[in-house]
């Protein structure tokens, strides 16, 4: 896993199959950051969005609905590179 600048996303896969985040995540809440690893290492074990990955985020992070939530609510002003308070 490895930061770039990515304008439109927090994370996307390369053509190596390696993830790569977007380093503007950075200044999301904690409990976000957290998300967005969680939800990278979960394609390692599964690699799409399928039930089972779903079922393993829950089973990780059973609020994962509520922290992806609040992160989309500030995504435009994070990868816009604005503070987020």
């Amino acid at each position: 896993m490895y930061c770039v600048e990515e304008q439109y996303n927090y994370f996307l896969s390369d053509n190596q199959g390696g993830e790569v985040v977007a380093y503007r995540i950075a200044k999301a809440p904690r409990e976000c950051i957290d998300y967005v690893i969680l939800h990278e290492l979960c394609h390692i074990a599964e690699h799409n969005h399928s039930d089972k990955f779903y079922r393993l985020m829950h089973q990780i992070m059973p609020e994962w609905k509520s922290v992806k939530a609040r992160l989309d609510g500030m995504a435009s002003r994070l990868l816009d590179g604005m503070n987020i308070s």
